[in-house]
């Protein structure tokens, strides 16, 4: 059957309906009639649920007993099949808007389809530091070329980060293998200064480099989307240099860092940290250098991870 033989064969089918409820109608309004009008000598009428019996308990002797329950029987089946008759219209109405107009109708399937979908869950905004849902937009977060953010390409910023970071470390990696492959020169012997010579100021020191450097510390834990997750921190690397923190460079180096880090966030300022880690394939430690911002995030805490003191002693009792 084609679609118009069936357009054609529904709206029959509807019209046949129709009239079939009419004619329902018509006839239960006939038995309510009946059933709520006086009798004879304006005796009560029987009604459509009333009792049929007397105050005495015996059946009223003023109706037609047989005809009332009749009356009703039908009434009630009339009831019945006017709610099946009208569902029935009901899917012959859909079934006659789905062939008048199919691009209508598979239109409706995915909007419906689209709302009983599973939602995206919340993901956070690094560069507002909140939390977003799908309908964000970077318009209204109130930051530089917030119109190019939105809620899908959050995840697309944070691969990259992370692909930076990961090459960044590979990076680091290669290089320290090298230098430590590299011969190292026999040391000289140090100039000698004539007494009373005027000296020259000593020009700064650069910060040792991470060949030379111990830790001092080490990251317990890392929570998940915060500052220190963001920057390649994890759970296990040992602190060589925090800033301008480390053994050769600093006293009391592990406390100095409670000043450190709200420094840095009070100015919006990130902290250079050089970590020591295993490399996961022989079990040799590689030194890294990530960048961290501390700011204020959902968790707790500036930066969102756990860093507790190092010793060698502390490290061989885990």
């Amino acid at each position: 059957m084609s679609d118009g033989e069936l357009l054609t064969a529904t709206r029959q089918s509807l019209q046949a309906l129709h009239a079939q409820r009419q004619s329902y109608e018509q006839e239960g309004q006939a038995i309510v009639q009946e059933l709520t009008s006086p009798g004879e000598n304006d005796s009560p009428p029987p009604g459509i649920d009333t009792s049929l019996v007397d105050a005495d308990g015996y059946p009223r002797g003023d109706i037609d007993l047989v005809r009332v329950r009749v009356l009703r029987g039908r009434l009630a089946e009339i009831r019945n099949d006017h709610s099946k008759l009208t569902a029935d219209i009901e899917r012959h109405l859909q079934q006659l808007s789905t062939l008048q107009d199919p691009a209508k109708s598979t239109q409706e399937k995915k909007e419906y389809a689209a709302r009983r979908a599973p939602k995206p869950k919340p993901k956070f905004d690094a560069a507002t530091g909140k939390w977003v849902v799908a309908a964000w937009d970077g318009t209204v977060a109130g930051i530089r070329n917030g119109d190019a953010r939105s809620f899908a390409n959050l995840e697309s910023d944070k691969v990259a980060a992370a692909a930076a970071t990961t090459a960044a470390y590979q990076a680091m990696t290669v290089s320290n293998a090298a230098a430590a492959a590299a011969p190292t020169a026999p040391p000289t012997a140090p100039p000698t200064i004539a007494p009373f010579a005027p000296v020259a100021p000593a020009p700064s020191r650069a910060p040792p480099t991470s060949v030379h450097l111990r830790p001092f510390a080490k990251i317990d834990a890392v929570a998940a989307h915060s500052p220190a997750q963001e920057s390649g921190l994890q759970q296990g690397d040992l602190i060589l240099q925090f800033g301008d923190l480390s053994l050769e460079t600093s006293g009391n180096t592990f406390a100095a860092l409670a000043d450190v880090v709200p420094a840095a966030a009070a100015e919006s300022a990130s902290i250079e940290i050089t970590v020591q880690r295993s490399n996961g394939v022989t079990g040799a430690l590689d030194t890294a250098t990530v960048r961290l911002t501390p700011r204020p995030w959902s968790g707790r805490g500036l930066v969102g991870c756990h860093i507790v003191p190092y010793t060698a002693s502390y490290d061989s009792q885990e």
